[in-house]
């Protein structure tokens, strides 16, 4: 891998070195922010609006799985380890977490 590159799954990354991100999650953020590259290309080629459109609903689309992955790791994480009476203030926070992804 060059230098400043940046890896797009487990193999590719050098011995000793993590993102903060997992894996799969780096992925998809990477696959969006190509996705973004290539809408700026399209406008600046002056692509029709239906393609441009087409491609900010896949972008947004993707931002939500993410979004929707991340909020399912962190209610794995936290819930499962909470006593009963402090899981539910919890939950009503995922709730309006999933409300406002919605």
């Amino acid at each position: 891998m060059r230098k400043g590159a940046i890896a797009l799954n487990e193999e590719d990354m050098p011995v000793g070195v993590t993102t903060g991100v997992p894996a799969d999650l780096n992925v998809r953020l990477r696959r969006v922010e190509g996705q973004i590259r290539g809408i700026t290309r399209m406008l600046e080629e002056d692509r029709s609006c239906e393609d441009v459109i087409t491609q900010l609903l896949a972008v947004r689309s993707a931002m939500d799985r993410v979004a929707l992955e991340i909020v399912r790791r962190h209610v794995d994480r936290c819930l499962r380890d909470l006593p009963p009476e402090e899981s539910q203030s919890q939950i009503a926070r995922i709730v309006e977490l999933l409300i406002k992804i919605a």
